[in-house]
């Protein structure tokens, strides 16, 4: 063997006939589930051309995140017709513990009718426009739910009437840049609340009694502060009133 040249020994050489073998697929169904967590759901639907083991995976994911990352009309109808597709197409069997929708919309248009699954045990709606989305009430029905983040959404009179209602379990609620027309603002059922530069009524007094509540946060609110009553198993509260109109009584 000259000097220098490689050595043959110690290489293994796979078979010519050897078939390859696809790992990543013999995991776990719910590693996998993890794995596709991390993409949202868009990617995770492409990952059906992958291999036959993949081709109907996304269709038990448990975590949805969908995001509509364009202005225009007519993406705005794509992305709703990809909603309905979705949820068409999902395992009725499986449960979705997220659901994660970041939504754009035009302020002639400004409601969203009921497009999350209700199954979903955490709901997070997130609109990045400048114009406040109307929510249809029929998206606050859910046993399963008991998480629920909203971003620049607007909660009209009854709103909590109706989450109180129509979703026993729930339990954290998270509002950032809401406008609060309710003046009523009362569960029984919520253990943590969080506001943070929300909108409350200018003209009318509004107040919040939620007895079962250990956690209340109120970040630089808009309009009269609400009144807080009934809060005897609150244990942690944060309340900024920085450039607020009002004060607590």
């Amino acid at each position: 063997m000259e000097v220098g040249s490689p050595s043959k020994r110690g290489r293994v050489m796979a078979p010519k006939n050897a078939i390859s073998r696809d790992f990543l697929s013999d995991l776990p169904v719910g590693i996998l589930h993890h794995i596709m967590s991390f993409l949202d759901t868009c990617q995770a639907v492409r990952t059906c051309v992958l291999s036959r083991q993949w081709r109907n995976l996304w269709r038990s994911v448990p975590h949805h995140v969908l995001v509509q990352v364009d202005y225009l009309t007519e993406d705005e109808v794509v992305f709703k017709r990809f909603i309905n597709w979705l949820l068409e197409r999902r395992d009725p069997d499986a449960a979705i513990n997220i659901f994660c929708l970041e939504y754009c919309i035009f302020e002639e248009e400004n409601s969203e009718n009921n497009s999350a699954d209700k199954r979903s045990r955490i709901l997070k709606v997130s609109n990045e426009e400048y114009c406040n989305l109307q929510l249809d009430h029929s998206v606050l029905t859910s046993k399963y739910l008991t998480r629920v983040v909203f971003n620049n959404v607007s909660l009209d009179q009854g709103f909590f009437e109706k989450l109180e209602m129509g979703c026993p379990a729930m339990q954290v609620l998270t509002l950032y840049g809401c406008v609060i027309v309710d003046i009523e603002i009362s569960s029984k059922s919520l253990k943590i609340l969080n506001f943070n530069e929300c909108q409350f009524p200018d003209e009318d007094k509004s107040y919040i009694s939620v007895p079962s509540v250990t956690s209340l946060t109120m970040y630089r609110p808009q309009g009269f502060v609400p009144v807080i009553n009934g809060v005897a198993y609150l244990v942690t509260t944060s309340i900024d009133l920085n450039q607020c109109d009002d004060s607590i009584n």
